[in-house]
This record gives structure tokens, C-alpha cells and sequence, in this order.
């Protein structure tokens, strides 16, 4: 543990029952934030086409150095909601613009982020037991007595940390440069000294709680993700005490795995740790291939689409995923492929397209699972990186969104971004811009797209498993050890 801590200002209760001291007033700096953060009435998207726009630079710059820093995870306001969504805003201004101005408010958007994470020293007791360094998603009842819980789900809030100390890593010239944002955690005063720190408390979060508590190894040597069968979890009353020993739902395991493999790719990226890269990329393969192994095949008038449950072990799809849970589960995988070390083809990428593109969208909409049923629900812009390999989707999932604004819509900049404004959409890439590009097979050729009518009958229509091919993945690695540094 380290000599510092942040007793002094905020305990987890100011994090997560938002008393009177707050993250954000511990962490303010001098940097001015404009007062107003409410999102404007009208579209925050001039045009679907065309490059991006000054001005639609200047209503999501100014949007995002508006958002309050955050200070708790109430509803899982870090794992998806208005403080994940602020923290991606102002992401991607930096990859649009190369401005500090918003790598400096993101880097204060991160260092709130782990003040919000909870005390080991004087912190509140989780399902373990413990003080875990994590950050609560709710409270569960044993006994009369309240513990906090979570499981892998707070690994979508550790890849905000990751995502930030990569754009650091792959800007060089900025490594040794002092960071203008006060450093109430003593994370570092460069911004490589605040990357690093980043990705220790990234690792030190996975190697106290969820490894211990959440990966399994299998008779045959993989990892994969379940609920723990600890007398721990065992001891909560109703649904929580009972699901001990089950898989965690593909949407939860994708959380952890982006945040596995931007960390594995950071680490890459500096040349270090292969041990720790080597156990990130195993835990990571084996939910990749466990969800591929699941996948079930869909034909379309001859293209394959992908149809899958909401949980593992769930041959007959009973509980079939929806497209809320399914965001993140095509976000996870999206995430791999970039990576480029998970044996995640171009072809396989274009199936996942496909499901939206030919079961989902029905008479201009789209349905509420993947299976082309439930309803009908707007498709989340975490979908949008599917239309690299059907760019039919773009205007399909960016259009109806248009007239509610949303931080989201920042991705449709980034598509604009790179997408072709001359011709037929191409294929293009949503890799940040000036970031380290990492190889990836070309796709393939894009197929035309004929509209449905009307509820279409896919002829023919065979569903049935998909077999996966087995990973080279390391099948052994150790934790490592790991420096001593700022723990609360």
C-alpha cells in the first residue's frame, strides 16, 4: 500500500452517496469548465455528410469541457452513463482536434475517476468482505448487514483509464511535457508518469478483485469468466446469492475484456510487462472464443448473420440477447479486432453487421434483440462501428437519433471523420486519429444492401452453432509484481 491516501477529502460515501465533499471538489483545478453542461434542444449534427463541420467541432468541444467531473458510480454512471459518455466526448475531441485543451480536461475526467474508486483503508465492505480498490454498480443485503457489490463490470470503467493513458503513450512528443491539471493523487506530473499510473491502479483493481474473485480455470487450462462459488457470495439474500458459480452475462465479460486488451495493447505499446500482456490476452481469448463457440448462424438470401444469447450455456437461446446488452457484447468484440490479436477475421466482423443490417431492421426500424423480435427499439451509436463492414448501417443507426442529442453522437464526428464524402461509402477505419496503427486484415468487398419492405422471410434460414477455431493463445502466465504507488 502507499503512504498516500485520500482520507483527507473523500471517503467512498462522498463517491457513492454523494455527500457534501465530493471527487470533484477535491480534484478542481484552475482550468475553467463553462458553467452550463445541459445538452442544446436542437441537433447537435449538421449534416450526416460532408466532413465534419467548425461549428460541429465547436458544439461537441464546447459540450464536452462542460461536463462536471464525475464523482460517483449511482447507477452505473461509470459503467455507461453520463460521466462514461463525457469521458468518451472529450476522448475523442482529442483525436479529432490534437487540442490539450481536452486531453487535459480528460486527464482530470480520469484522475476523479479513481478518486471515486473505493477506499482499501477506510472504504466500505464489498460482498468479499474486504475493502476492495473497485467501484460499486449496488448494494446487496447478508444478514441484516449491507455490502456493495460488483464483479467484472467495473472493467468498462478501468478501459476509460486505459483509453486515456494510450492516447498519452502514442503522442511522444507530450511524454516528458508537465501536465497543466493539479495532481491530488500524486499520479505523476508528465503525462507518461500520469499514463503509467493509470495503468498500475488499472492492474491493481484486476489483480486484488477481479481475478481473484471472478476468473476460473478451466480442466483445460483456459480462464473464463463466472461468478464466484465463495461462501461470500453464497451468503446474500435473493437473486445475488444464487447466482454463484454461473457464467457472467457476455455483455458484463465484453465490459472487462475492452479493458483487458486496451491494457494489453498499452503495455505493447511501451514494450513491457509480457507476462501481464500474456495472462490479459488469455483472460480476453477465452471469453472471444467462448462467445464465438456459442454464436449461432443465420442465413440471410445468402449472406450469414449471427443470432446469440444473453448468457453462456444457453444452447437454445432462450434467453436471446437484446440490442441494449448487445452494444456491448459487438462494442467487445469491435475492440479485439482492432487489437488484432485475437484471430478476429474481417468476415466474422461483417456477420456481426449483418445481424443488424438484415434480421434487425424491419419496416425503417430496428428490432429488440438480435433475433429479429421483441419489439422494435432505436439502436444504440455503440453499434456504429459494425458499418466498417456494412456502411449501410451508418445512416440507418445515426439518423433517427439526430433529433435527440446525446453525447454519443460524437461517434457519428468520428465517422464523418474518416468515412468518403465522394461516391459509394468505403470501407474505412474508426481508429483514432494519429494513434499507433495496428494491423488488421482488409476486409472484404462490401455487397449491395437491398432495403427490406417489409418484415422479411429469410430464405432459406438455418440456424445451428458455429464451430470456432481453437486459439494459440498463452495458456499459462503469472501476476506479477507490482510497484508500490498511490492506493486508496
Amino acid at each position: 500500500m502507499s503512504n498516500f491516501t485520500l482520507t483527507s477529502f473523500i471517503t467512498l460515501f462522498s463517491c457513492c452517496l454523494l455527500s457534501s465533499v465530493s471527487a470533484a471538489d477535491a480534484l478542481k483545478t484552475n482550468s475553467p469548465a463553462p458553467a452550463a453542461n445541459a445538452l442544446p434542444q436542437h441537433s447537435l449534427i449538421d449534416s450526416l455528410d460532408g466532413p465534419v463541420t467548425a461549428n460541429e467541432l465547436k458544439v461537441f468541444g464546447d459540450l464536452a469541457l462542460s461536463q462536471p467531473l464525475p464523482t460517483h458510480n449511482n447507477h452505473n454512471n461509470l459503467v455507461y452513463g453520463r460521466s462514461h459518455q463525457a469521458h468518451d466526448l472529450l476522448l475523442a475531441m482529442y483525436e479529432l482536434t490534437g487540442d490539450r485543451i481536452y486531453l487535459n480536461r480528460l486527464i482530470e475526467f480520469s484522475d476523479a475517476i479513481l478518486a471515486c474508486r473505493n477506499d482499501t483503508n477506510t472504504g466500505s465492505l464489498f460482498w468479499t468482505g474486504k475493502r476492495e480498490a473497485t467501484w460499486p454498480s449496488g448494494t446487496e443485503i447478508s444478514g441484516g448487514t449491507n455490502y456493495l457489490t460488483t464483479h467484472v463490470e467495473s472493467g468498462a470503467i478501468l478501459e476509460m483509464l486505459a483509453h486515456c493513458a494510450r492516447v498519452i503513450i502514442d503522442h511522444k512528443e507530450l511524454w516528458n511535457d508537465t501536465v497543466p491539471v493539479e495532481d491530488k493523487l500524486h499520479l505523476g506530473k508528465t503525462y507518461i508518469e500520469r499514463a503509467r499510473s493509470y495503468i498500475r491502479e488499472c492492474n491493481f483493481t484486476i489483480d486484488t478483485f477481479i481475478v481473484p474473485w471472478s476468473v476460473k480455470t478451466m480442466t483445460n487450462g483456459d480462464l473464463r469468466l463466472y461468478f464466484s462459488e465463495s461462501p461470500e457470495l453464497a451468503r446474500l439474500d435473493g437473486k445475488a446469492g444464487r447466482g454463484g458459480g454461473k457464467p457472467i452475462p457476455w455483455n458484463q465479460q465484453f465490459m472487462l475484456v475492452r479493458s483487458l486488451v486496451r491494457l494489453a495493447d498499452d503495455l505493447r505499446a511501451l514494450d513491457e510487462d509480457k507476462d501481464r500482456i500474456a495472462l490479459y490476452d488469455k483472460i480476453a481469448q477465452g471469453t472471444v472464443d467462448w462467445f464465438q463457440s456459442t454464436l449461432h448462424q443465420t442465413n440471410v438470401n445468402g449472406e450469414i448473420a449471427y443470432e446469440w444469447s444473453y448468457t453462456p450455456n444457453d444452447a437454445t437461446l432462450h434467453y436471446i440477447e437484446n440490442s441494449a446488452h448487445g452494444s456491448s457484447d459487438v462494442e467487445g468484440m469491435y475492440v479485439c479486432y482492432q487489437s488484432g490479436h485475437y484471430g478476429i477475421t474481417p468476415e466474422t466482423m461483417r456477420r456481426f453487421a449483418n445481424t443488424p443490417l438484415l434480421v434487425m431492421y424491419q419496416d425503417g426500424k430496428f428490432t429488440s434483440n438480435v433475433r429479429g423480435g421483441g419489439g422494435f427499439h432505436g439502436l444504440s451509436t455503440a453499434w456504429m462501428p459494425l458499418a466498417e463492414f456494412r456502411p449501410e448501417l451508418y445512416k440507418l443507426i445515426a439518423e433517427p437519433g439526430l433529433k435527440r442529442p446525446d453525447l454519443r453522437q460524437v461517434r457519428i464526428l468520428k465517422w464523418k471523420n474518416g468515412h468518403s464524402t465522394s461516391g459509394e461509402p468505403q470501407i474505412v477505419s474508426m481508429r483514432p486519429v494519429n494513434a499507433v496503427a495496428v494491423e488488421t486484415p482488409a476486409a472484404t468487398p462490401n455487397q449491395p444492401f437491398a432495403p427490406a419492405t417489409a418484415n422479411p422471410a429469410p430464405e432459406p434460414r438455418v440456424t445451428e452453432p458455429l464451430p470456432v477455431a481453437k486459439s494459440n493463445a498463452p495458456k499459462k502466465s503469472t501476476l506479477v509484481s507490482l510497484p508500490t504507488g498511490f492506493r486508496h
